[in-house]
């Protein structure tokens, strides 16, 4: 994330924030995106709706790679970054 455009106390704070979120294993990641969106000012709904977007383009990815010739194997090394 980049945080380039706050500068001083707010960009302290930002980075503050986002640092305990991640820290608290209680909150679950999904959920930890939604209020991470919120905090930065982006309502729950469109939060959701773009990281449905980003998990159908997550599904895709096999396909992805065997366009491009991955092996078999390669793919199913790399299945766990992918999984949603």
């Amino acid at each position: 994330m980049n945080l380039s455009i706050l500068s001083g106390d707010t960009k302290e704070h930002s980075i503050k924030y986002l640092k305990n979120k991640f820290k608290k294993g209680n909150v679950r990641f999904l959920e930890n995106n939604i209020q991470i969106a919120e905090y930065f000012g982006l309502k729950s709904k469109d939060t959701k709706i773009i990281i449905d977007e980003i998990k159908d383009s997550i599904q895709k990815w096999t396909d992805v790679a065997k366009s491009f010739g991955i092996s078999r194997s390669k793919i199913e090394e790399m299945r766990i970054a992918f999984k949603v």
